[in-house]
């Protein structure tokens, strides 16, 4: 991936913006609007399900759920720490750090194909992931889907960074998010062979 590393590029993002706001605004409406729109639409079902037991049965102060969870503990961790910071959950506060991370993901695939290819490639990889299937589903379940995308892509994201500023801090961030998605789910190596 070559990177561009140029001061302009900065400011070629900024005239976009302000002479095309309304296709920035309509691409985060469309991604946000096909996110939240019904997120509590229905009842959990599977995985969903399996993921608030184990969440309540981690708020008890049973902590084995974690280490007998498959999937990795992410998923369990992020519904626990909502419920445990309003007191009550239901299907639609479950998923929506989910969409959360899904949204932030898109935004992050955004600034990738921005700074690895162009910025005319980013605002297409806005709206084809925005209106993609498997990632607008991934987006309205409580599974660690949206988190292997946003910790995947922002690690990616890191990556790039360090190519453009030498910055050696980046190197580790990018580490520790791929490592996280990792944890979250093993289909997280599929990010490495970008990098």
């Amino acid at each position: 991936i070559t990177v561009v590393d140029e001061p302009a590029h900065d400011v070629e993002l900024i005239a976009w913006l302000r002479r095309y706001w309304w296709v920035a605004g309509l691409l985060l409406v469309l991604v946000i609007g096909l996110r939240w729109t019904y997120l509590g639409y229905s009842e959990l079902q599977g995985d969903e399900a399996t993921v608030l037991v184990r969440a309540a049965k981690l708020l008890e102060g049973d902590e084995s759920v974690l280490f007998s969870h498959k999937k990795g503990p992410a998923e369990i961790l992020v519904v626990a720490a909502g419920w445990r910071l309003t007191g009550i959950t239901n299907e639609a506060m479950a998923r929506l750090p989910f969409s959360w991370a899904n949204i932030i993901g898109i935004l992050a695939a955004f600034l990738i194909a921005r700074y690895a290819l162009s910025l005319h490639v980013g605002v297409l990889a806005v709206a084809l992931l925005g209106i993609e299937g498997y990632t607008l589903a991934f987006a309205r379940i409580a599974q660690y889907q949206s988190l292997v995308l946003v910790l995947g892509t922002l690690g990616l994201l890191c990556a790039l960074w360090f190519k453009r500023t030498g910055r050696s801090t980046l190197v580790i961030c990018a580490a520790l998010l791929i490592a996280s998605a990792a944890l979250a789910h093993y289909d997280a190596v599929f990010v490495l062979p970008p990098k």
